[in-house]
């Protein structure tokens, strides 16, 4: 009895297996990825993928031959080439796949907030890295389900806007990205048939295709703005794996910029790539101003009493003034075209960025300083020896007196001097000139600091922002320029001092 109910129940598995593998293999698929396509200018990043209709998922396959890095792609909310606001998949050496919201581009990678797949939309992926290559592979739902209610937050399309990026090298997670751009106009006709073919084919290569001779990988162009015309849906959706609208072979059009491939796929320049003009010029006005004017305008007061150039008929009052003056022009002039920059890419100003907080806080300090000097409180002798006779106040151009309050003449403190027809004590005077010339020295010395901290990062912001290698470059010679005349204005004041 026993024995037959095992083999009822045997038979009965049997069957119920068989019946699940034929229909297993009845829903298996044969899918065939695009032919390689370069999405960034150095041609280190080739995207490959194939969407399966009647599944209703997108599968990706996105290499970078640059170095171990991570990699990231997704779709922009509002529909531009912009990171934020965007949902993304990224992978990464020590995180693996994940879904991610794209809140903000803070560097420090804040606003890359990991996503609980409750719907299950990740369905299959990996990330590999193989000596100088990463790969980022993933199958995908092309409909995206609110976790709460289940209804369509987004779906993917032909219309949509594809972000990518790359990280930094070495697997650093913060950071700017080492390269990244968007493109749309991407094909999402069918590139899946049931079964398998007769003839042969490579579902998910190992390596990439290798290109003819005559047709070399040529890099995206580049637009200013998105092309209205660009994205047209494959009308014949085919299942055929022989006809070549299946997913299309992705060739570079010979003749149009603005296009990329012949299925409409057209990449455009980032907000940030349409302003580097106004942004060069930015790092320009500064670099002059605060590496090479300030310095010398600090220079000419330091050595003020070493040089009988300077110091004859106050000279060096002049110089300093002027090269002070041009100082705040060119840091207006500069901040200005920062300003353009900043509201051409849409971006909040003054936001949480350190290299513009530092640059507002310059901005107020020179125009505190601008304003004081104008004001500034005429010199006054040290009120010690007795001198009971009302005097003319120096006026500041008053050659034979050290506008900086060195004065030999010295005065006692029952002494008053007539300004503007106002009587003023000495003591008091002095002390407030005092109080003026370490104030304004001090802000001084600040500013510098300052700007020299922000001309650094700003040289750093700019080659993560462009993707350059010139970095290490432009900072030795900032460094080498502003170093050298710093330097030689301690040397000539020191070696006068001591002769």
């Amino acid at each position: 009895m026993n024995f037959n109910h095992f083999a009822s129940t045997m038979w009965m598995s049997l069957a119920l297996a068989g019946a699940f593998l034929i229909g297993l293999a009845e829903s298996q698929y044969t899918c065939r990825f695009s032919d390689e396509l370069g999405i960034d200018k150095g041609g280190n990043t080739f995207l490959q993928h194939y969407v399966n209709r009647d599944e209703g998922t997108i599968t990706m396959r996105i290499r970078y031959t640059g170095g171990q890095s991570w990699i990231g792609i997704g779709i922009n909310r509002n529909g531009k080439g912009k990171m934020t606001p965007g949902y993304a998949i990224i992978g990464d050496a020590s995180r693996g796949v994940k879904r991610y919201n794209l809140a903000s581009d803070d560097k420090s990678g804040s606003g890359v907030i990991p996503i609980d797949d409750v719907h299950g939309h990740l369905k299959s992926s990996s990330f590999t890295q193989n000596g100088g290559e990463s790969i980022l592979e993933f199958t995908h739902d092309l409909a995206i389900l609110n976790p709460d209610d289940g209804s369509t937050l987004l779906e993917i399309s032909d219309a949509s806007v594809w972000i990518w990026a790359v990280g930094l090298p070495n697997n650093q997670w913060e950071g700017k990205h080492k390269v990244h751009g968007a493109f749309d106009g991407l094909s999402l006709a069918n590139g899946c048939i049931k079964g398998a073919v007769t003839e042969p084919t490579t579902l998910k290569p190992t390596s990439p295709p290798v290109p003819e001779p005559a047709s070399p990988p040529v890099p995206p162009p580049t637009k200013e703005d998105k092309n209205d015309g660009s994205a047209s849906e494959d009308e014949s959706n085919s299942e055929d794996m022989s006809n070549t609208g299946l997913l299309g072979s992705v060739t570079e059009l010979q003749g149009d910029p603005t296009k990329s491939a012949a299925q409409g796929v057209s990449f455009f320049a980032s907000e940030s790539e349409a302003t580097r003009t106004l942004w060069v010029a930015h790092g320009m006005l500064m670099g002059i101003a605060w590496g090479i004017l300030a310095p010398l305008a600090i220079g000419a007061a330091y050595l003020r009493n070493k040089f009988v150039f300077l110091k004859d008929n106050a000279r060096w009052l002049t110089v300093h003034f002027i090269l002070c003056a041009l100082v705040a022009l060119l840091t207006v002039l500069g901040s200005v075209t920062a300003f353009m920059a900043v509201q051409q890419e849409g971006d909040e100003h003054f936001d949480d960025d350190p290299h513009q907080i530092i640059g507002l806080t310059i901005i107020v300090l020179v125009l505190v300083q601008v304003i004081a000097g104008y004001f500034r409180p005429s010199p006054v002798p040290s009120p010690s020896v007795k001198d009971i006779t009302p005097k003319p106040f120096p006026t500041r151009n008053q050659s034979n007196v050290d506008v900086e309050g060195d004065c030999d003449v010295a005065i006692d403190e029952d002494t008053t001097y007539v300004d503007n027809n106002v009587q003023i004590s000495t003591t008091k005077a002095f002390y407030v000139r005092k109080v003026w010339e370490y104030t304004h020295r001090s802000l001084g010395v600040i500013m510098l600091g300052l700007s020299w901290y922000n001309c650094h990062s700003g040289i750093v912001l700019h080659a993560e922002e462009y993707e350059q290698d010139g970095e290490a470059f432009w900072l030795t010679v900032f460094w080498a320029v502003t170093g050298c005349i710093g330097g030689a204005i301690l040397f000539a004041g020191f070696f006068s001092k001591s002769k």
